[in-house]
């Protein structure tokens, strides 16, 4: 077995970890209380990912198996920021974090600081110096402004923020599904679990205002999402060009529709002036 890398984290201690290189989102093994990422789990996993070509990092809290420290001093929090440390030091992009036992803990705890970063998202979405200053612009960024307009009418109807999510919710559901769908019509073996975790990721992500539709962006992250579950990207994007072509399909019926509310709501306008 080859030695383990190892990272300083600028207090003198050094952290083990073991860098898989592969495709994908780089999977993160968070090993459980007084185990450590030579582990059967551990193992497993790491053989699973030379199998599958699939990026892998497995790490050492401190005080843990091969890195330094003192382990009557760790803690859930002192871990989580071992763990933040190794995967900012060597992830760049997506990760998809794996706890065992106590791992799962510290996974939660860092998907916590990604919370409050959206948190944080939010906040300035809402507030009329950041967001509130794109509300007149012409160009892209009036997307921003639209979000800032948006959370203005939730704060004056708070009760509208429970339309709002049960139709969030519905719609989410129905993508699900019918992403799910499309998933069974190319033969392509997904599981469940991944379909419901990552197409809701999908839809947020095609929605960023740097292609046409979300063409590319939504084949990009099918393919980086699904390449590490054996999916071939052929089919990963095949999945996102169906899933457009069903979506373009729905919203085409939905257009006689809008042309009628667009006439009435002329006719609205119009009237008081008669």
């Amino acid at each position: 077995m080859t030695p383990p890398h190892f990272l300083d984290r600028g207090d003198g201690v050094r952290l083990a970890y073991r860098h898989r290189a592969g495709t994908g989102a780089t999977c993160v093994f968070l090993p459980g209380y007084m185990s450590d990422m030579d582990g059967t789990k551990a193992q497993a996993l790491d053989g699973w990912a030379a199998t599958t070509g699939a990026a892998l990092l497995r790490l050492d809290y401190s005080g843990c198996g091969a890195s330094e420290g003192d382990f009557a001093h760790g803690s859930i929090s002192r871990w989580r920021d071992d763990a933040l440390a190794v995967i900012n030091h060597v992830t760049t992009g997506a990760v998809l974090l794996i706890g065992s036992s106590m791992g799962a803990w510290v996974a939660l705890l860092v998907s916590g600081i990604a919370l409050a970063a959206l948190g944080m998202i939010l906040f300035l979405a809402g507030h009329p110096r950041a967001a509130g200053r794109f509300t007149e612009h012409d160009n892209w960024m009036r997307f921003i402004g639209a979000v800032h307009v948006g959370l203005g009418h939730l704060r004056k109807n708070p009760r509208a923020a429970v339309g709002v999510m049960v139709t969030a919710l519905v719609y989410q559901v129905s993508v699900v599904v019918t992403v799910g769908f499309v998933i069974l019509t190319l033969g392509v073996d997904v599981p469940v679990a991944s379909v419901i975790a990552f197409i809701p990721v999908v839809a947020m992500a095609q929605v960023v205002p740097i292609s046409l539709s979300g063409l590319g962006v939504r084949e990009g992250m099918l393919v980086l999402l699904f390449h590490p579950l054996g999916v071939p990207n052929g089919r990963a994007i095949g999945i996102g060009l169906l899933w457009y072509l069903v979506m373009l399909l729905v919203s085409l019926l939905g257009a006689p529709a809008f042309a009628v509310g667009q006439r009435a709501q002329k006719t609205e306008d119009v009237s008081p002036h008669a």
